[in-house]
């Protein structure tokens, strides 16, 4: 099996989007020629602890810039569907004995508007400076721990 990842923008008219899509449209075709078992994935936003900040999450951007005494600024707040990187990796392994030719739409953790995770993250922050106890499950736990991955407050 020959997996190619690409993103959510493939379906948005940009020339990220439009490059994701040519790509992904190359790589069926040149499967299809050599009769490979091949998966194109499109992922929803992935988040994780320890992300490099201002590369390509504002989860991690978020998490880095409150923990840095930073002061995140919310450019478009829309509905983003997440995936916890450990929920990806779960997916992914289940697909390794697929056969054939498909494009595969990642199912999505959770839905949220990016003022959402900015106030959820803020809620993981105690007056005095400190984090609350740990959520005990589900998407909440997974941005807390994302959230605390980037050290103490300051």
């Amino acid at each position: 099996l020959v997996m190619f990842s690409s993103s959510i923008h493939e379906f948005r008219e940009i020339a990220y989007g439009r490059a994701k899509l040519e790509g992904g449209r190359l790589f069926s075709e040149w499967a299809d020629r050599h009769l490979a078992s091949a998966r194109r994935y499109i992922f929803p936003n992935v988040y994780g602890p320890e992300a490099k900040p201002f590369y390509c999450s504002f989860i991690a951007n978020f998490a880095y810039q409150l923990t840095h005494n930073q002061e995140p600024q919310i450019q478009i707040d829309a509905p983003i569907r997440l995936v916890y990187v450990k929920n990806l990796c779960r997916f992914l392994l289940s697909e390794i004995y697929a056969r054939g030719i498909e494009r595969v739409i990642v199912p999505h953790d959770v839905e949220l508007k990016v003022s959402e995770v900015l106030a959820i993250f803020r809620s993981f922050i105690k007056p005095d400076g400190s984090f609350v106890d740990r959520p005990a499950d589900g998407y909440l736990r997974d941005l807390y721990d994302t959230f605390v991955s980037y050290g103490e407050m300051p």
